[in-house]
């Protein structure tokens, strides 16, 4: 014949126990999901102006240059060290590649430059930059940035 099993009543609080942590940990994740929402909804920028080489200005080719330019934090959130430069390259956002950018920790309303190693083809022209963006978790904010470049011959020494 067969007989039921028997619980015990520690087996039940083990149990229980389990089903907290597993619980505690969804619950963890999920707050951290709302917050990062939450932080991401609060972000932006507004492009001020150019600190430095300023729309059309000539470089000659094949130079590497650093282009500034000023922003505010105009969201309601602040910016933290998880704020990057990207660009947009076919719509999606890419980390700009072996470039030292910097983007300050800034509090909403407080403004500062963002900066971005450029290098120059060596052909002699117009160019226009990609356009540059910060991200948060892969997710662009606020204005684009972007710089054009009239390349010129390189002076004669």
């Amino acid at each position: 014949e067969k007989q039921d099993a028997q619980i015990e009543p520690s087996q039940i609080s083990h149990a229980e126990n389990v089903a907290k942590k597993a619980t505690g940990t969804v619950d963890q994740e999920c707050d951290e999901t709302i917050s990062k929402r939450i932080y991401r909804e609060g972000l932006s920028s507004l492009f001020v102006k150019d600190i430095n080489f300023k729309d059309g200005v000539e470089v000659e080719a094949s130079s590497i240059f650093n282009k500034v330019w000023l922003i505010k934090n105009n969201g309601k959130s602040p910016w933290n060290s998880a704020i990057y430069l990207a660009m947009d390259i076919n719509g999606h956002m890419k980390p700009v590649p072996k470039c030292d950018c910097k983007v300050p920790k800034l509090l909403p309303g407080e403004s500062g430059e963002v900066s971005a190693q450029l290098s120059l083809p060596p052909k002699i022209g117009k160019y226009k930059t990609p356009f540059f963006f910060l991200c948060y978790d892969g997710e662009k904010f606020g204005h684009r940035l972007w710089a054009t470049i009239l390349i010129v011959k390189p002076r004669s020494i």
